[in-house]
């Protein structure tokens, strides 16, 4: 499994052995053998591509930068240490199918904490997951509380 990405040209460059856009406004992938249990998304990066930190199964905090956009699917896929995410408000969007599958038990669901109103595009955007998710109070209307394929238990705060 790759442990960590080195490239740095016109399309691509690393950064703490994560691959992200020439840019730094992509987050491409962080690499599925990376042994770090934490990790901050630095500031800049808008969008999380999909599958980008699909099946590390090490990592279990990871911080989201404020001015973070959008969540590609899969993003998060069978990342099974990962029990807690904290999405800043900017967050206007959720793409895709299955971004959290696998995470999160009857026992100890993944916890979700929204602090904006992101679009979820997906039906199945939670496909497999089992998920605690916690909503400004009055802020969601209720029929975009659903289960999106998962099993999703809604608590507004």
């Amino acid at each position: 499994m790759i442990e960590a990405f080195d490239l740095d040209n016109e399309y691509f460059k690393s950064a703490d052995g994560v691959l992200f856009s020439a840019d730094m406004e992509k987050l491409i992938a962080y690499p599925a053998g990376k042994k770090d249990k934490t990790y901050v998304v630095p500031e800049g990066v808008r969008t999380i591509m999909p599958l980008a930190f699909g099946y590390n199964k090490n990592l279990q905090e990871l911080t989201l930068p404020q001015g973070l956009e959008g969540i590609g699917q899969y993003a998060f896929a069978k990342s099974t240490g990962i029990k807690r995410l904290e999405f800043p408000p900017s967050l206007s969007v959720i793409s895709g199918a299955a971004v959290f599958e696998q995470l999160g038990t009857r026992e100890e669901p993944l916890e979700l904490v929204f602090n904006g109103l992101p679009v979820i595009e997906n039906e199945n955007a939670f496909s497999t997951a089992v998920i605690h998710a916690f909503v400004p109070a009055g802020e969601w209307p209720e029929e975009k509380m659903q289960t999106y394929g998962g099993e999703v238990l809604w608590t507004e705060q």
